[in-house]
């Protein structure tokens, strides 16, 4: 099927609107990405999961838009991924790269995607050929998630599953339930385990870079229309940013300046100030330029106890 020359208004009006199981979530610093219910009573911990998160991007009207980076955190706020990608109005279009950063063999391996409409495609092998399952190594995955989340559809390529340990591909759809083990399915390799991916992955990996080429000029039609906002938004940040760069600066020769100029009273005072608000680095430096320039003075012993101890 040729790849269409734009989209029409009616397509970005369309992927403006929240289709049925979508909802907005909030990353960390605020800006809100889409996602989509992934079962019962899955909102909640998605909704969380992406409050951990960080969108290093864009934002307009509260929502992602633009090219950037997305990370992923878990739940004990260590960064686990990052991906590449563009944003239309916190929906997720065209490809992406996400680069994982957990620890040990998927240490840097990178997954490839493709989304479009609501639509998304989602691998970590780049092309298909008939594999066979390594020990310690990133598992093959491919995961295709249309937009009726029922739909969706994963095969995993494992070197050893179930109690007898043999190598498998597992396929994985949605369970009513909303146990994940529900939906698992273990199909065995019996000795070999390549032409069981191509049978089981292949048609998915046609559908991937098909849906990618179909596409591949709606999403660069769309880029197109948005450059103008997405350019004015970088100007925005870019001067947003040299502003507080400036403000702190500014505030940073402000306190230098004021280390040479305070009396033991004042330097004692704002060295108090700056432990209050957790600014423990600057409160010392408070206290040793009171030392330094009034060793005489009784507050000059407090202050060196209170840098010996570590109190301030």
């Amino acid at each position: 099927m040729p790849a269409r020359a734009q989209v029409s208004a009616e397509d970005i009006a369309r992927m403006r609107q929240l289709q049925p199981g979508e909802f907005i979530a909030k990353t960390r610093e605020g800006c809100s990405v889409i996602r989509k219910e992934r079962g019962p009573n899955s909102k909640d911990v998605i909704a969380n999961s992406v409050s951990r998160d960080s969108w290093e991007g864009g934002c307009a009207e509260g929502m992602a838009l633009g090219p950037g980076k997305y990370i992923a955190r878990n739940d004990k706020m260590e960064t686990v991924g990052s991906t590449d990608m563009w944003y239309f109005y916190g929906r997720g279009i065209g490809q992406a790269v996400f680069t994982s950063q957990s620890p040990g063999v998927y240490q840097g391996s990178k997954s490839e995607s493709f989304a479009w409409d609501g639509i998304f495609y989602s691998r970590n092998v780049s092309r298909m050929e008939p594999l066979e399952p390594k020990e310690n190594a990133v598992v093959p995955r491919i995961w295709y998630s249309p937009k009726e989340y029922a739909n969706e559809l994963s095969y995993t390529l494992h070197p050893a599953c179930g109690v007898d340990r043999q190598p498998c591909v597992t396929e994985q759809r949605p369970s009513p339930t909303g146990n994940f083990f529900d939906g698992l399915k273990h199909l065995p390799c019996n000795g070999s385990c390549g032409s069981l991916w191509m049978e089981k992955a292949g048609p998915l990996f046609t559908a991937f870079d098909n849906f990618a080429q179909q596409h591949a000029a709606d999403v660069a039609a769309l880029k197109q229309a948005l450059a103008p906002t997405v350019e004015r938004m970088k100007r925005e940040a870019d001067g947003q940013r040299a502003a507080a760069q400036a403000e702190a600066a500014r505030v940073e020769q402000q306190f230098r300046t004021s280390l040479q100029t305070m009396n033991p009273g004042q330097l004692f005072a704002k060295a108090d100030e700056l432990n209050a608000k957790g600014d423990r680095a600057r409160a010392r430096e408070a206290l040793r330029a009171l030392v330094s320039r009034f060793p005489d003075h009784p507050l000059a012993l407090t202050a060196a106890r209170q840098m010996e101890g570590g109190a301030k």
